[in-house]
């Protein structure tokens, strides 16, 4: 399962990729900082496999509609869960000064 690792702002778009060989849609849920399903949804099997640009075999995971604030969210698919990653107004806040440093 992969997703933003520094998280998705909430009122933009929230988009995850599981890696499976399955061409069937499969049930996913996120789950909050303290386990409760607060999404779910049905991942989408890319339509060419492998996907040309990785060369795995994959599916979308659309969870746009979650836009409640907070940390620690993980998405679920199939036994397989994301790392934990925020939704949240400032998490680039800081990428500016950041860039500007390494530069």
């Amino acid at each position: 399962m992969r997703v933003n690792q520094v998280g998705y702002l909430p009122d933009g778009p929230k988009r995850a990729v599981w890696v499976s060989r399955s061409t069937d849609p499969a049930a996913f849920v996120v789950r909050d900082g303290d386990g409760r399903r607060v999404f779910e949804g049905r991942t989408r099997p890319w339509p060419v496999r492998p996907e040309p640009s990785s060369g795995l075999a994959v599916h979308a995971v659309d969870f746009g509609g979650l836009g409640a604030e907070g940390r620690g969210y993980a998405v679920e698919v199939a036994g397989s869960r994301s790392r934990s990653f925020a939704l949240a107004d400032d998490l680039y806040r800081g990428v500016l000064g950041d860039a500007l440093r390494f530069f």
